[in-house]
């Protein structure tokens, strides 16, 4: 519904949202706005804003199923009845940033990282909280060794100054114009 109500009071014309500098605010999703002011451009329907992100994330996880899964069928069964498909619904931006986040995850394993990392970056640009799978090559190392113990301290450091650790990220995500609600500190 609110993808919806954007869409029809809320989305500016491609010449208001190149007009208003959001397209070069890292944080705050620029390619999704300007994703939005494209089609709007050309049409009033919200259901064209749905179709892409949802085409473009199922063909992401056929491909990756395909590629890596042993029985592709049940893979591709489990995708739609977990709900992955009809989330697309409800979290368009997300389904632009998981999308990219999918072509990115073979160059991860095929260590060629540039390319890892600038698909990520991509998908910030989609949806801010994209950055959290630049995580992703450290979990290819061998299980409990010195990294995994490196990051378990990390946690536990951050668990044990909570306050201080969120405080001093939120005023780094606002300072690079990365807009969090206060709702969304704690998940």
């Amino acid at each position: 519904g609110n993808y919806i109500f954007e869409w029809r009071r809320a989305t500016p014309s491609l010449q208001e949202f190149l007009d208003s500098g959001e397209l070069f605010k890292f944080g705050s999703n620029p390619l999704f706005k300007l994703y939005k002011s494209v089609l709007k451009e050309f049409t009033d329907s919200y259901h064209v804003m749905f179709f892409f992100p949802a085409v473009l994330s199922c063909v992401a996880s056929i491909k990756l199923i395909k590629r890596f899964s042993v029985d592709p069928v049940f893979s591709i069964m489990v995708f739609f009845s977990i709900g992955t498909y009809v989330l697309y619904m409800a979290a368009v931006k997300q389904c632009f940033a998981v999308a990219i986040l999918l072509y990115a995850l073979p160059y991860a394993l095929d260590k060629k990282y540039i390319r890892f990392v600038l698909l990520v970056l991509f998908a910030v640009m989609f949806h801010t909280h994209a950055f959290i799978f630049l995580a992703v090559p450290f979990f290819f190392g061998r299980p409990w060794g010195k990294l995994t113990w490196c990051l378990l301290l990390a946690v536990l450091v951050a668990i044990a100054t909570y306050n201080r650790t969120f405080s001093a990220l939120m005023e780094f995500a606002l300072s690079i114009g990365v807009n969090i609600a206060d709702i969304e500190v704690f998940d």
